[in-house]
């Protein structure tokens, strides 16, 4: 009967609340508490991949480099992509998303879009006010030079 009720009890965090051993993932238990406490920021994420870094894996070592280095490819690349990129298998890295309580790789990969979703605003912001400032560069040259004498050009 025991083989009947695991049925109904795929959620990990719900088999270990009804008496199922937790699953160890990359040295730490996986508890509900744990899956519920998925870094909801890049930062956060960032943060959290550097203080366990040397609790992973080769493997998940290699994914966390590439996280960090390169979270622009994280945010547009699919799974075979990066995995290639990596040279580890697909599922290492729903294993990765998984270690850090987020139910998959896509959940995962949100963070890493809305790192660029809300990071384009103030980069954008960069632009323009670099622009400005070259063009009010550019303007105070001309003014200096239209100021210069005819004499002066000899």
């Amino acid at each position: 009967m025991q083989v009947d009720r695991w049925k109904f009890h795929s959620n990990r965090a719900t088999q270990a609340a009804v008496g199922r051993r937790p699953r160890l993932v990359m040295g730490m238990e996986c508890t509900m508490a744990a899956e519920a406490s998925a870094p909801a920021s890049f930062d956060s994420l960032r943060h959290e991949v550097q203080a366990r870094y040397d609790e992973l894996s080769p493997h998940l070592q290699r994914l966390a480099r590439l996280a960090l280095e390169d979270p622009n490819s994280f945010a547009l690349e699919t799974v075979t992509s990066l995995a290639q990129t990596a040279e580890v298998q697909p599922s290492t890295l729903i294993r990765f998303a998984k270690g850090f309580g987020y139910s998959g790789f896509s959940d995962m990969q949100k963070v890493f879009k809305l790192r660029l979703i809300e990071g384009a605003p103030a980069y954008r912001e960069q632009i323009y006010q670099h622009r400005r400032r070259l063009e009010a560069t550019a303007e105070r040259s001309r003014s200096l030079l239209g100021r210069r004498s005819p004499d002066s050009a000899h």
